[in-house]
């Protein structure tokens, strides 16, 4: 470009321009920790915030399912282009809803902001971790929990009724829980990768993981008809007291890890009968009907 296109600013910072500046760099140290920036010249400082933004997911630039706080900010860095215009102009005015706001309070906003949209993805990619591994009756996302699914994984491979199904398997046999694994699912669920998302994208995949995590369900029921171990063990009780016509009834799986536990605690109750007054075994089973009744019924 021509010479004449090249603009030169004089800035001559005072003191309040100075504790502004100071403040907007502590966000950029708190929001990003690998970046100590030293350097407090205006352009070190935007840099900082803009490197905060240009790392966020694309589909965090574009969700709605953030505050108004943090859809502003992400307007505002999305255009930025001069950093003393980002430091102490647009900043000031478009946070401030008085005018009068201390430094400290609007970079507070910006922080309240970044803080936020960094916290978007993973936050949002925990709420579907949540729903299918729920689906998948595992109680949680621990080691064992983790370890457990795998095999589970494992011993359906090549049962699946079609590609995706064992492609499902597949990532879930070296599934540990993390952002990346997290993510391949729900581009497995939704065909897109993570940089088309969009809302709409991450409510149909908590559905689609959630029909596919049904259906891994019901292949291990069928496991042991080609060989394989079986892995869960579906159970149902059904109970009828006093002449109801309402039944008590409940269907559920047990898996494997959880099988040691139940039998503990079958031998505990079977302490419990034996050490106490003998009865018939109608009686012994009235109770565990009872029992089994009550513990339906307080679900």
């Amino acid at each position: 470009r021509h010479p004449s296109d090249i603009p030169l600013r004089w800035m001559i910072l005072p003191q309040e321009r100075r504790e502004l500046l100071a403040e907007r760099a502590a966000v950029v140290r708190e929001v990003d920790g690998e970046n100590a920036l030293v350097d407090l010249e205006p352009i070190d400082v935007a840099r900082g915030l803009i490197a905060i933004y240009d790392r966020l997911p694309d589909w965090t630039r574009r969700t709605t399912h953030v505050s108004a706080n943090a859809r502003a900010v992400r307007q505002m860095f999305k255009r930025a282009s001069d950093p003393n215009r980002l430091i102490f102009d647009d900043i000031p005015q478009e946070l401030s809803s008085t005018g009068e706001e201390t430094a400290r309070v609007v970079a507070g906003r910006v922080r309240d902001a970044l803080g936020e949209l960094s916290d978007a993805f993973p936050a949002m990619l925990l709420r579907l971790r949540e729903g299918v591994l729920a689906a998948l009756r595992v109680p949680n996302a621990s080691g064992p929990m983790l370890e457990e699914l795998r095999r589970r994984a494992v011993n359906i491979r090549g049962l699946g009724a079609d590609h995706r199904e064992e492609a499902f398997a597949v990532r879930l046999g070296r599934f540990n829980g993390g952002h990346e694994d997290m993510s391949g699912l729900v581009s497995l669920a939704i065909s897109k990768p993570p940089a088309s998302w969009t809302d709409t994208d991450v409510e149909h995949a908590a559905v689609a993981l959630a029909e596919m995590a049904r259906r891994f369900v019901r292949r291990e029921a069928f496991a042991h008809v080609v060989g394989r171990k079986d892995q869960r063990h579906s159970m149902a009780v059904v109970i009828g007291l006093n002449g109801r016509n309402a039944l008590f009834q409940r269907e559920f799986d047990v898996v494997e890890s959880d099988q040691a536990a139940a039998a503990a605690l079958a031998d505990l109750l079977e302490s419990a009968i034996q050490a106490g007054e003998e009865h018939d075994q109608d009686i012994v089973l009235a109770a565990l009907a009872m029992l089994s009744a009550r513990q339906i019924g307080a679900r």
